[in-house]
């Protein structure tokens, strides 16, 4: 899990490279279909910090939905600089926690894109949701930015805006939790129709911008 090819642990081919550096400019431009194959790469990573986040599978697919927005709509502002798996998971883990934080002050339902997937829990995933429940939402992201997409102490500071020390606090708070895995899956089909929702919300909005 998380972002290790980009941030060196793998040796990407110079094509590998190209290829992507191609892909990241046509999506810069508006290419939907080049920001979809972008983002396939990471779809269970970007599943799994909703999810460790929300801790709960239908906010998992708003806040999965809401990223997903965002990053399509700030594309053209992506900066060349930052490895884009870094930057979506940013993306990601600041739409789940405003959707975790919006669950907890509001008893409305969920309002997903689609139906969230089927999870199936076991006895250890039920006592990571358990012992998670027992979190804060900004220890559930440092977290998730710890240990899922292996962000530094620095990084995740900056992220959450706070100090380097404050991170290593809430990271201690990890009781049982300092191997957090992934959890249940994402298969392609959901996520394919989360896609096609977003598009779809983000072409609806595109239109009623141009009719007023």
């Amino acid at each position: 899990m998380g972002w290790i090819g980009e941030l060196g642990g793998n040796q990407m081919s110079v094509l590998d490279i190209t290829a992507r550096d191609t892909a990241l400019e046509a999506a810069r431009v508006g290419n939907a279909r080049a920001f979809v194959g972008l983002l396939e790469p990471h779809r269970q990573t970007l599943w799994a910090v909703c999810l460790r986040i929300t801790n709960e599978p239908r906010h998992a697919v708003d806040a999965l939905a809401h990223g997903v927005g965002q990053a399509w709509r700030t594309m053209a502002d992506f900066p060349p600089d930052v490895p884009f798996g870094l930057w979506l998971s940013r993306a990601l883990a600041t739409a789940a926690r405003t959707v975790a934080w919006h669950q907890q002050r509001s008893a409305a339902t969920s309002t997903g894109a689609m139906p969230a997937p089927t999870v199936a829990t076991d006895g250890g995933e039920r006592l990571i949701q358990m012992r998670l429940e027992m979190l804060p939402v900004v220890v559930r992201e440092a977290i998730a930015l710890r240990q899922l997409c292996g962000l530094t102490y620095e990084q995740i500071a900056t992220h959450q805006g706070i100090g380097v020390h404050t991170v290593k606090e809430r990271l201690r708070r990890a009781v049982g939790l300092q191997a957090l895995d992934a959890g249940p899956r994402l298969d392609k089909v959901h996520f394919d129709q989360l896609l096609r929702s977003v598009f779809i919300r983000q072409l609806q909005e595109d239109q009623r911008k141009v009719s007023r």
